[in-house]
């Protein structure tokens, strides 16, 4: 590790200034043979995130953690590509009238990004949905995924209602899509005719997010089979699709975009400077 590590009752921890902390964030969040232009992109939005953070944790023991609700940590002092597009952009964060915006990141767009409000219930005028060309056609950005009914029911215990419990789960439909055609809500249609509408954050994150890469849903399945229904979904992206998608990031870069230029694209109306 580096740092000062201290222990404080239940809690570890790891005390590090910011462009150190860069290091493990990025190490653990792009890959170091992606394009020097993307790499900085990533630090400078992961450290804005980071100062954004600690402003809003200002009160608590700590800033931030080191899993995906915030930023994932993997300290590494050897990535030489890495340190570089921390030292090159030392100090430049992302800016919405003067101050750190929530640099939200995921992995892959799948075409088009989500308006924040469709998934963290907060408008900010510089997460608004907008078409993504670099990530539409990405190999990686389709995937299937396939779950049983009683999978299904187990991820969603204390989410369904107490008296679907028993009851079989006869089908799974799009009740109602956001503005950039990913799923907001699902029906579930249980045996009696029975129906509950769950958001689709809500479903994802229960179900599992690395299964479900994303809402950007184009169908969803159902096969009958002795033991109950089986639910087979495909879609395009991977991630919630807020903000910079990280593969759409890559291809801009490996067309010659500066590292401003898809800042710009992908956080509309910011401007790029310091902090203190």
């Amino acid at each position: 590790y580096f740092g000062k590590i201290i222990i404080n009752n239940s809690l570890i921890l790891n005390t590090l200034p910011v462009e150190e902390y860069l290091k493990g964030v990025l190490s653990a969040e792009i890959s170091n043979e992606w394009p020097a232009e993307v790499l900085k992109v990533q630090a400078i939005v992961s450290r804005t995130y980071a100062y954004h953070k600690i402003l809003l944790n200002k009160n608590k023991s700590y800033d931030v953690d080191d899993t995906t609700m915030y930023q994932k940590f993997d300290y590494n002092d050897n990535n030489t590509s890495i340190n570089s597009a921390i030292t090159d952009t030392k100090g430049i964060i992302i800016l919405y009238q003067n101050k750190p915006i929530e640099a939200f990141f995921h992995a892959c767009s799948g075409g088009v990004t989500e308006n924040v409000g469709d998934v963290f219930q907060t408008e900010l005028p510089y997460l608004r949905g907008v078409p993504d060309p670099y990530c539409s056609n990405n190999r990686d950005s389709y995937w299937s995924f396939s779950a049983s009914e009683s999978e299904i029911k187990s991820s969603l215990k204390g989410i369904i209602n107490e008296e679907y419990d028993s009851l079989s789960l006869r089908d799974i439909k799009i009740y109602k899509r956001t503005g950039s055609r990913r799923v907001g809500e699902f029906v579930l249609i249980f045996e009696k005719n029975k129906k509950q509408i769950i958001k689709g954050n809500t479903f994802r994150l229960a179900v599992g997010s690395k299964e479900l890469k994303s809402l950007l849903i184009q169908s969803i399945r159902r096969e009958r089979r002795q033991e109950g229904y089986v639910f087979s979904f495909s879609g395009r992206g991977y991630g919630h699709g807020v903000g910079l998608s990280q593969l759409g990031a890559k291809e801009m870069a490996e067309r010659g975009f500066r590292f401003k230029d898809i800042i710009a694209f992908y956080y509309r109306g910011t401007t790029l400077g310091g902090y203190n």
